[in-house]
């Protein structure tokens, strides 16, 4: 079953069940309307005869009252009755004559038969002299009940005109509420990987079916951010391989196409086992950056002092930056620097940036590793002398896959800055690049102190 017929169905039985609740709510106040009026009357009429019985002077015995009932009753409508009767409530007169009548209880009006047809009926009682006698009352009910008929069917006739109209509109109101579903269905089974550019239309009228399809426009941006990176990412993934096994594939066929001397195979296999740790430590870093983006791969919390991984790995690059010719200089204060991280991950944090200053550093240059307290933060800067950043690379250094101008090419893949930032920003801190062509490049890194992670 659809939206729109659950909606019409939910409509019309909501509509059939206020229409039967108004017509049974009408139909009830007409009768009791109409009876209410029919005991007033009675009541008051007979009240009136009693009083005019106990102001007469009348004969003797219960002819005085007769004669005074049959005064009365030529004033009477038609359709109503008189009746005078005795202790032994036998008939002394009846009005009309032909006209019986059943006996209701006394002092009260109550429904009945009288004159052949339905009546409210009262019986009085009252004593005139030393006589006790009754007068009983009645008026008919006929016109009553017929005219509580007539409106008993024209509610029935009418109900279902009513609850066909109403259900007609419902279904016109529920397509035109629900067209803009219809539209969003429509363009949303247009809209494929291939192609995300697709938005929905806002409409302007209703505010709920605005915030659906922002929401989905969102997403939609969102997702198409996100094909975007999939797709740049395994195209350069697939070029950062490419060119290494291209390497390993053509030395092997130059090794195999004719005889060699010994030194030549090895010269040929130190260059394809040169070329497949690039490839190594390229996958490597491609497994961590799809880990990262997958929240795959964990972050430990634990209180440590930030001193030991940065430590580790300045003695673990000492070797390389002094077979280089570089100065290298480090600054760790002497008190304690907890922070609440992952001890390998800062590790790498730290190899990634001193590694990357020796990289780009020139024999006779100078790299230097500071960490150091700042207000609530802790900073870990790596400064270098090598050939700089152009400014407009700084915006782009931390982007994946980004090689800035030939001058800073070291045949990386470009995702080192990026696993850098990722683990900066796992654990709740910043990371900055300031440089100027020519005269070196300083990497910034700010941590919370102590407990300010959590």
């Amino acid at each position: 079953m659809t939206l729109r017929t659950r909606l019409l169905v939910w409509f019309t039985a909501v509509q059939a069940a206020g229409l039967a609740a108004f017509a049974a709510f009408v139909w009830l106040s007409m009768r009791h309307a109409l009876v209410e009026d029919l005991d007033r009357w009675v009541w008051a009429e007979s009240a009136g005869l009693e009083r005019l019985l106990r102001s007469e002077k009348l004969a003797p015995g219960l002819s005085g009252v007769v004669e005074e009932a049959r005064e009365f009753s030529a004033g009477l409508p038609s359709g109503a009755g008189l009746q005078v009767l005795d202790a032994q409530r036998r008939v002394w007169f009846r009005f009309p004559e032909s006209a019986e009548a059943e006996l209701p209880p006394p002092g009260r009006v109550a429904a009945g038969r009288a004159g052949g047809g339905p009546a409210r009926l009262l019986l009085r009682r009252v004593r005139v002299g030393d006589e006790d006698a009754a007068l009983l009352l009645w008026r008919s009910s006929a016109e009553a009940e017929r005219q509580l008929a007539r409106l008993g069917w024209l509610l029935v006739l009418a109900g279902p005109l009513v609850l066909a109209a109403a259900a007609a509109g419902g279904w016109w109101m529920s397509r035109g509420i629900l067209q803009p579903v219809d539209e969003m269905t429509a363009a949303a089974c247009r809209i494929s990987f291939q192609d995300l550019s697709a938005r929905l239309r806002v409409p302007a009228r209703d505010p709920q079916l605005a915030r659906l399809c922002e929401a989905w426009n969102e997403m939609l941006d969102r997702l198409e951010q996100s094909a975007a990176r999939l797709q740049r990412f395994t195209s350069d993934a697939s070029h950062e391989l490419r060119t290494p096994l291209s390497f390993i594939r053509a030395s092997a066929e130059f090794a195999l196409r004719q005889q060699r001397a010994p030194e030549e195979y090895r010269e040929e296999l130190a260059a394809i086992r040169e070329r497949a740790v690039e490839m190594s430590e390229t996958l490597e870093q491609l497994l961590v950056m799809a880990r990262a983006d997958s929240g795959a791969a964990p972050v430990a919390a634990a209180r440590l002092d930030w001193r030991r991984p940065v430590e580790e790995a300045c003695e673990q690059l000492r070797p390389a930056a002094e077979s280089k010719g570089l100065e290298f200089r480090v600054e760790t204060p002497g008190v304690a620097l907890p922070v609440l991280g992952d001890a390998a991950w800062l590790r790498r944090l730290a190899l990634l940036l001193i590694d990357n200053a020796i990289k780009f550093t020139p024999s006779g240059g100078s790299v230097h590793v500071r960490l150091r307290p700042q207000g609530e933060a802790y900073l870990l800067e790596v400064e270098d002398t090598g050939c700089g950043i152009e400014p407009r690379d700084l915006p782009h250094i931390f982007d994946r896959f980004f090689q800035a101008d030939p001058s800073r090419s070291t045949g990386g893949a470009g995702l080192g800055l990026s696993i850098a930032r990722w683990i900066v920003e796992s654990h709740h801190g910043r990371i900055e690049a300031f440089s100027e062509p020519g005269r070196g490049a300083t990497f910034r890194v700010s941590l919370p102190a102590g407990e300010a992670r959590r």
